[in-house]
């Protein structure tokens, strides 16, 4: 079963403080259903939002196209060369 958060606010920019801060701890809109679809009925703005995940750490990972030793020896790995000049049109 799939934690639902239910946000009623009574003006805009507090629907959206409470949408925001909702998004925060891991909650998505949800729009599969009626009853969770986000509304403005009069002047009361509504959602439901459920929790789809945790908090993940997260892990640094090496990148294969850095400084890679090689049995003792350090072998250096050129990245592909920015493109610097600037197009300009022929003057007819």
């Amino acid at each position: 079963m799939s934690q639902i958060k239910k946000i009623t606010a009574y003006d805009f920019t507090s629907f959206l403080s409470e949408f925001q801060t909702a998004i925060q701890e891991g909650y998505a809109l949800d729009t599969t259903s009626n009853e969770n679809y986000p509304q403005i009925i009069g002047i009361v703005f509504t959602a439901g939002l459920t929790k789809v995940a945790t908090k993940v750490e997260a892990v640094e990972v090496p990148s294969e196209n850095t400084n890679v030793e090689t049995q003792g020896k350090e072998e250096q790995v050129d990245a592909p060369k920015a493109r610097t000049s600037i197009y300009k049109p022929k003057k007819a």
